[in-house]
């Protein structure tokens, strides 16, 4: 798309453009991404290498035992318990929720904005017996009777949504009482950083369509308490996660630049051996001034009679 800007952050799009935008990163066929994620569930985010102390990024046993350490973490933070009913927003080709379906018994709807996504997910759910569904539907269009879920989960979706704190009113309504929200997401150090990008961000926003929002931990915080939620947990995770993931999707997509290259042009194989190097290198070991840090942040759903004497939360 010609007429994205991607110099600046924080660009207020309708649910149409956003979508258009989002999709300028995710319309690639399943198969390059496949490769690129690799392991056996196909997280296209930070996962967690904590029980590697000498982690070979290339090996595949590791790369998928990094990728079900990070949901266990979220299986963990949002207390699934078999029957639980989860949202997952911006549920990527489907690994994450046909993972929790099937190793923890909970039952899984997902959203996603591309419609090649929306295909393999529905194919992969099907052939694991998963007890989920998917379909291709903005956040900000998504319907659902007060309480109908009993966790909403994001992984680092939550900076692609200018409107955050509007999102987060939405996944307030959706949880019953004492439903948990769990999103895992970068934040800056300060809020200033997101106003002056340096040309290698812009690079990556350019990638992303131009909707790149991300926020201080402090700012997210604030926007999770405006909607009703009580901030309970914030988990820091070490730059060396972000550093082996990213190092693992660069080799995956050495050992296969012959195939990617042919699936999506030279150009833009480029683009993402690029994008996934760099990644790898502002989180690697002895890097100063990191301009963000990795969380999950955990909010709860208090019931009303517990809100009420804080006097916040919608309709109090």
């Amino acid at each position: 798309m010609s007429d994205i800007d991607a110099t600046r952050m924080y660009q207020p799009l309708t649910d149409e453009e956003d979508k258009a935008r989002t999709n300028v990163h995710y319309l690639l066929p399943a198969r390059f991404f496949e490769v690129l994620t690799g392991g056996a569930w196909h997280t296209y985010s930070a996962n967690v290498w904590q029980a590697f102390e000498r982690a070979d990024p290339a090996d595949p046993q590791q790369q998928t035992a990094a990728q079900a350490a990070k949901l266990d973490r979220f299986a963990q933070l949002l207390e699934l318990k078999p029957g639980a009913r989860v949202l997952d927003v911006g549920a990527g080709w489907g690994g994450p929720l046909i993972y929790l379906c099937t190793r923890y018994g909970v039952k899984g709807h997902g959203l996603m904005l591309s419609e090649e996504q929306l295909r393999y997910a529905r194919a992969w759910a099907e052939r694991a017996g998963a007890d989920c569904t998917f379909e291709v539907k903005h956040w900000n269009q998504f319907e659902a009777a007060p309480g109908s879920f009993d966790a909403v989960m994001t992984d680092e979706v939550i900076v692609h949504f200018f409107r955050l704190g509007d999102f987060f009113g939405k996944a307030f309504g959706w949880l019953r009482d004492e439903g948990l929200m769990v999103n895992k997401e970068l934040h800056f150090v300060h809020p200033a950083l997101g106003h002056t990008l340096l040309p290698a961000v812009q690079r990556v926003n350019a990638l992303y369509g131009g909707t790149a929002n991300y926020r201080s931990l402090g700012d997210e915080l604030k926007l999770a308490n405006d909607a009703g939620f009580a901030v309970e947990q914030v988990v820091e995770l070490p730059p060396r996660d972000y550093h082996l993931s990213a190092e693992a999707w660069r080799r995956n997509l050495r050992a296969h630049e012959a195939e990617l290259t042919a699936l999506v042009g030279a150009e833009r194989y480029r683009e993402y051996v690029l994008y996934v190097s760099m990644v790898s290198l502002t989180h690697a070991e002895g890097v100063k001034h990191r301009q963000q840090v990795l969380h999950f942040v955990q909010c709860r759903k208090w019931s009303a009679a517990a809100r009420k004497p804080w006097s916040f939360g919608p309709g109090l």
